[in-house]
């Protein structure tokens, strides 16, 4: 079953700037994913997050998912099959960076 990852991150404009982050908390999600990237495991997160739930963690990774599933749509378009865009797809990437 997948995670509802809506349930588990919010965007508040009074916290971290608008950045996403695990509900209830002020933990940014970016926090969670690098932490996954380092290596970190499941359990060690919680660990060092105490407030969150392993349902949370998941969740964090449900919505890194989705967001690179739209990136890459998004990317597809800005190609489009068969248009004059000459753009490469790290162009696009860059350019949307900002």
């Amino acid at each position: 079953m997948r995670i509802d990852w809506h349930k588990f991150i919010m965007v508040d404009p009074e916290i971290h700037h608008g950045e996403p982050c695990m509900a209830g908390t002020r933990i940014p999600v970016s926090t969670i994913i690098q932490s996954r990237e380092d290596g970190m495991t499941v359990d060690e997160i919680l660990s060092a997050y105490p407030q969150l739930s392993r349902e949370a963690v998941e969740a964090v990774l449900a919505y890194r998912s989705e967001v690179a599933w739209e990136r890459l749509i998004e990317i597809g378009r800005k190609m489009g099959k068969g248009s004059k865009n000459k753009k490469s797809a790290v162009e696009i990437l860059s350019e949307m960076r900002r």
